[in-house]
Parts: C-alpha cells; structure tokens; sequence
C-alpha cells in the first residue's frame, strides 16, 4: 500500500508538471515528407529551399510557375499558467470526504493476530550437551 501511494504521489506530480510546461516543436518538410524535427531551436533546412524555385519559363506560349516544395511549421503547446480546483467544497464536506474515505480503506486493512506461533512452540529436550562434549566454554 506504500509504494501504491509513492507511485501515485510521484505520477501526480509529474502530471502537474507535464500541465505547466510549455514548448514548441519547429519542423521542416521537404515536399510531403517530414526532414526535420527541433524542440529547442530552428529545424535544419534540407538544401533544397536555397534554390530559387519560384521561376516562371515560357515554353512555346506556354509559362510555367514552380513553386518551392520547402516549408517550416511551427506547433507551439502552451502550459497552464495557473492551477486551480474547479470544484469549490465547505469545510464540512471536506471532513466528510476525508472520513468517508479513511473508514472505506479501514475495511480492507488485514487484521493484526497477536498470537504468533512461536510463543506455544516448546523445544525439544536436550539428551547431550554439545558444549560439554566438545569442550567449548565461553569465557
């Protein structure tokens, strides 16, 4: 029931400040595909976005625009900046609450025995005295 209690205590807290950081993830695509991912700065460019791709060519009347296929996207997840408890309860209730709670966990505490086994156990009788017979005396 302890470590249950330091696993939830130590959870919890991760939990809360999982809520209140806050980070942003910068990434880059090349076309469709996704080159590079960064939390802590700008992603890395592939190359391909120094080249001047936005040319027009004019082909037999016909002109043709390319575009670049480069593009960085930024996602920025904002953190809580305040926690507060939504729910708002007397000081009453709380006692309720917290007794209600504490006489439920009583239900499933095992019962202590205070009869151990050890207490009815009689030794056995000694037919030699060991010590005796091997000639071993404490001084």
């Amino acid at each position: 029931m302890k470590l249950f209690r330091q696993i939830l205590a130590v959870s919890l807290a991760f939990l809360v400040m999982g809520s209140t950081v806050s980070f942003a993830a910068n990434m880059h695509y090349c076309g469709s595909f996704l080159v590079d991912i960064n939390l802590l700065e700008a992603a890395t460019s592939c190359g391909m976005d120094n080249f001047d791709t936005s040319k027009t060519t004019d082909t037999e009347g016909c002109t043709i625009e390319k575009s670049n296929c480069c593009k960085d996207k930024k996602v920025i997840v904002d953190g809580q900046d305040e926690l507060s408890s939504p729910l708002q309860l007397t000081l009453e209730q709380q006692v309720f609450i917290v007794s209600f709670g504490m006489s439920y966990l009583a239900l499933f505490t095992p019962e202590v025995t205070d009869n151990p086994d050890y207490l009815t156990y009689t030794p056995p009788k000694i037919v030699w005295d060991i010590q005796q017979l091997q000639e071993v005396y404490l001084i």
